[in-house]
């Protein structure tokens, strides 16, 4: 696969400043509009500017939110048939899934970069989380009982 050509600076910086001011619907709609496109199409300083350290969390957040929304990403063009429509929008969800995991890869390297490292996301620990922020006596009341079921002392 080809390469994209190098991007003006000066244009990336413009588009960073466009997509770091605009509000999310904007946001989403510029998102969405780029990955619509077919890589050899995009515009190489808007890419670049997607993933901007600037930038790229807030791409990953949006990308992130958007295929979370099961609605439909865009609209059906006049004389498009259901098919060619199906397609259009299976191939811009890839390409937001493709942006959502550079996002991801480019946020948990600037991480490292820190001395941080990024763990995976744990749908259970957050639950737990969840419950104990939420109703502390029955989180701590459970995990005493499977404690005590574990044969373990008690934490208290």
């Amino acid at each position: 696969m080809a390469r994209q050509p190098e991007a003006d600076p000066d244009k990336v910086a413009e588009e960073v400043e466009f997509l770091m001011t605009a509000d999310r619907d904007t946001f989403a709609a510029e998102l969405i509009e780029h990955v619509a496109l077919r890589n050899r199409q995009r515009d190489a300083a808007r890419t670049e500017a997607f993933r901007h350290p600037d930038i790229v969390a807030r791409t990953e957040q949006e990308a992130d939110r958007l295929l979370r929304n099961h609605g439909p990403l865009v609209d059906m063009e006049d004389g498009e048939t259901r098919k060619a429509y199906r397609r259009r929008t299976d191939g811009i969800r890839r390409n937001l899934e493709f942006e959502l995991r550079l996002a991801t890869l480019i946020v948990d390297g600037d991480r490292a970069r820190q001395g941080r490292i990024t763990t995976d996301r744990n749908p259970v620990r957050r639950a737990l989380l969840r419950l104990a922020a939420e109703n502390p006596q029955r989180f701590i009341a459970l995990k005493r009982e499977e404690r005590h079921a574990a044969g373990l002392q008690p934490d208290e």
